[in-house]
């Protein structure tokens, strides 16, 4: 980036339909001299994060796209984001689509309006918007001066907090947390300030934590009126009813904006623990994320309704590297993950090429070949082929032949398309296009294969899968090589689960029977005695979803039970629901061990994930290991008189569900069969009493992710298996 560049807080729809519109405007934004900033994307939403990269920001743009968003007809994030402009000071440009309602951006320093019908791509966007040009320039004279105010390194942050018990420990651990992070720590007494000292000293501070209780005096409302960023703390007993926050903290729009994700409807951090804290700071202000370039920019807006993690193998012969470097360049350009052997080779040196190339085709999701006379007559190629037809087979990608001359190959029955009469640049945006428009195609794991039917006693499997909702078992079952329908010869064999047997990790792989069994503790436990007992599994697991307890997990991430507390058996006491921590059951060592290696070494698991997130985020889905609570309800509400108890005297819990507790009696009581639990996270339950829009708000949160919480369950399961089991498959040498 020059140094000319304004650095500018880019407000913009992360829809897939609207990234042309905003690569639009970004390129005539770059060419005027604005150079784009945009929210990092932490998970969960970091509302100091935005704070101090608005703060940090020299002028405010938001292209805002009409929508049929219930009382706001466009982004109410966007609406939120321009609120945090409007605070900050900053130079205000609102770009608005034809229709958006003006009531939401008042006091905008600019405003132009666009017809999407009447643009025309690759033409002058000062010539296509009316007073666009004249905004852009005015945008620039009022910012040009504050050009350099991002460029800063890691400065202060002011620890304001209250003297006493309370505070003691926490403010230790405060401190530890922000030294660690790079901040140097300064210590504020609010009682030694007057106005002008506390501007002074504030304003020269990254961002400030303190206490945001109803009693917080006048140091919200200043650190509030100047836009100083902030991490507010709440103390929240772990009993009783929630703590009354400032009402300046409350905010409408940002709720309507996180409907249905992680985020609270106010901006403070609710805290009982230490380990609520050390949550809230792994969120700590990250760098900006600001474009070095419109190419750049234009990379990023490419890959909004996308997953990260689907990559493409493009397979050309030698004589052909010129149009796959043209090819190549245009993906690139659209910020599709690649491996071509020359133009962009990830194998490191000194390692096996051949095994290599297997496991990154086998790890794509589109394997494109560029067919010519020259493509058949090559060995290498014809070996890559049928690595990508053996994949395509298993369900592990989609092949996309072009043809480049009249040399067809019969062999090949994906559909394609002939590119003969095309000059390579034409061709390369051709196959860049098709390409991107199938990576933005919503699709499920993989299509299950249609299940044969097999009769007799089954053998002996290696693994047994417990599903509950048809979602996890559809899921499961897409999964499935060679899949078969059990079909008993005697009523103690009848399909009481809808059981299915196949294999995972190829013909050789393991066996796995899937069932699906009845919700809540008593009736999985029935089911999984049935399934142990016919099929002898020599693993047993829970693949499905669960919700939220702790804050780093947000809807779609994994969670691996490293123990499972069955939390309602306890006594009803004067003081209420006193659980008792005798049921607690621990899953198997090896897998659990395993689990954590294989998320932290190989964060491209979750690549064979076909499924997009319901909001069309491009997120790597993450995965955590602890101890899951399994109870026979489910928790709305993670301060309920019958749940509060349970966290207060285990909170080192990390989701809740309703069904291990009873499997992992029916296991116990097998003898020799291992447990272990994967769970894709479709909901956070909250934290405080609600009114019941909220608690339908819940609902409908749970039922829009569950779909692709099952999905990144299954998808890690299925890595997990393929590639990281502690034992071979059974009959193995």
């Amino acid at each position: 980036m020059g140094s000319a560049q304004i650095p500018t807080y880019f407000s913009h729809s992360y829809r897939p339909a609207d990234r042309l519109l905003n690569a639009y405007f970004l390129d005539y934004f770059w060419d005027n001299g604005f150079a784009f900033a945009v929210d990092s994307g932490t998970k969960p939403l970091s509302t100091t994060q935005l704070e101090v990269m608005m703060r940090f920001s020299a002028a405010f743009v938001a292209v805002v796209t009409r929508r049929r968003e219930p009382s706001y007809l466009c982004s109410p994030f966007i609406v939120y984001e321009y609120g945090l402009a409007v605070q900050a000071g900053k130079p205000r440009l609102v770009i608005a689509e034809k229709g958006v309602p003006e009531k939401h951006f008042p006091e905008a320093t600019h405003t132009v309006y666009f017809d999407r019908d009447r643009l025309v791509p690759g033409s002058d966007a000062g010539e296509q918007v009316r007073g666009l040009g004249q905004q852009v320039a005015r945008l620039a004279e009022e910012s040009r001066p504050y050009t350099s105010i991002g460029d800063r390194p890691l400065g202060a942050v002011g620890v304001v907090l209250p003297r006493g018990r309370v505070y003691r420990e926490a403010a230790r651990r405060i401190e530890e947390l922000i030294d660690s992070a790079g901040y140097t720590v300064q210590r504020v007494d609010p009682g030694d300030l007057n106005a002008v000292g506390a501007a002074l000293r504030f304003d020269t501070m990254d961002f400030v934590v303190h206490d945001a209780g109803r009693a917080s005096g006048w140091l919200l409302p200043f650190l509030q009126g100047r836009f100083i960023p902030a991490i507010r703390l709440v103390h929240q007993p772990s009993a009783g009813p929630p703590a009354v926050v400032h009402p300046l903290l409350r905010n409408e729009v940002l709720a309507d904006a996180t409907k249905g994700g992680p985020a609270p409807e106010e901006t403070v951090v609710r805290w009982s623990t230490l380990a609520d804290i050390e949550r809230a700071f792994h969120r700590l202000p990250v760098p900006r994320r600001q474009f070095r370039s419109a190419e750049e920019g234009s990379r990023y807006l490419y890959s909004l309704g996308r997953s990260l993690d689907e990559a493409v193998f493009l397979s050309s012969a030698g004589e052909d590297h010129e149009l796959a470097m043209e090819v190549g360049r245009a993906l690139d350009l659209k910020n599709v993950p690649l491996f071509h052997y020359q133009f962009r080779n990830t194998i490191p040196l000194g390692a096996r090429w051949a095994d290599q190339l297997d496991d990154l085709i086998r790890g794509s999701s589109i394997f494109v070949a560029l067919i010519s006379r020259h493509y058949l007559e090559s060995p290498y190629c014809a070996k890559e082929l049928a690595t990508a037809r053996a994949a395509e087979a298993e369900g592990l990608l989609t092949i996309v032949p072009y043809y480049l001359d009249e040399s067809g190959d019969t062999s090949i029955t994906s559909q394609g398309a002939t590119l003969t009469d095309m000059r390579d640049a034409e061709r390369a945006k051709k196959v860049a296009e098709d390409i991107d428009g199938l990576l933005l195609r919503p699709r499920q794991s993989r299509s299950p294969r249609r299940a044969t039917p097999s009769d007799g006693p089954p053998a002996p499997v290696d693994i047994a899968v417990l599903t509950i909702l048809l979602e996890e078992y559809q899921a499961v079952l897409a999964l499935l090589e060679s899949p078969e329908r059990h079909f008993g010869r005697t009523d103690a064999e009848r399909n009481r689960c809808d059981w299915h047997t196949g294999r995972i990790g190829g013909a050789d792989g393991f066996r796995v029977v899937l069932a699906r069994v009845t919700t809540g503790n008593a009736g999985a436990a029935v089911n999984a005695v049935r399934t142990i007992e016919l099929f002898k599994p020599k693993y047993v697991l829970v693949v499905g979803v669960a919700g939220a307890i702790d804050e780093r997990l947000h809807p779609g991430d994994v969670v691996v039970a490293s123990q499972v507390v069955g939390y309602e058996y306890g006594a009803a006491g004067p003081g209420g629901f006193e659980p008792r921590s005798t049921r607690v059951w621990p899953t198997d060592d090896a897998l659990t061990t395993t689990s954590g290696s294989v998320a932290a070494t190989s964060p491209d698991w979750a690549r064979r994930l076909r499924a997009l997130p319901p909001d069309g985020t491009p997120v790597r889905p993450a995965v955590l290991v602890g101890p899951v609570a399994s109870g026979d309800k489910v928790v709305d509400d993670l301060r309920s008189e019958s749940f509060a108890p349970v966290l207060a005297q285990r909170p080192d819990l990390v989701a809740v569900e309703m069904e291990a507790a009873g499997v992992c009696a029916a296991v116990h009581d097998a003898g020799d069969v291992r447990f272990a639990m994967i769970r894709g996270i479709s909901d956070r339950p909250m934290r405080g009493a609600a009114p019941d829009a909220s608690r339908s708000g819940q609902t409908a949160q749970r039922d829009m992710w569950k779909a692709y919480a099952a999905a990144t369950a299954a998808a890690y399961t299925e890595f997990l298996i393929s590639r990281a089991w502690p034992e071979r498959p059974r009959g193995s040498a």
